[in-house]
């Protein structure tokens, strides 16, 4: 199970959130995995095998793209309690 992680918050643009002149510290689980959502493989030098290349999976099947997706989350750690994918939206819960 992934921990609490303390991090700078991304806003809806992907972009450091800052507040009052500082940056907003809280709970980045979730900004981690959108940013893990955009990735394509080799886009991680730490990690190149992470990324589920999203958008060569553009036609594809739903339940490819949802088993994709949980096993890249959960080869960042994280727990994945719920994946949905419904009419190009992603709704998930770790």
């Amino acid at each position: 199970m992934a921990l609490e992680t303390n991090d700078i918050v991304l806003d809806a643009d992907g972009e450091d959130l800052v507040k009052d002149g500082d940056f907003v510290v809280d709970d980045g689980k979730l900004d981690d995995c959108w940013i893990i959502f955009k990735l394509n493989k080799g886009g991680l030098k730490s990690d190149p095998i992470l990324g589920p290349n999203l958008v060569t999976m553009m036609n594809g099947t739903t339940s490819n793209m949802k088993s994709v997706l949980k096993l890249n989350l959960e080869r960042d750690g994280k727990e994945v309690k719920k994946l949905e994918i419904n009419e190009g939206n992603i709704d998930f819960e770790i």
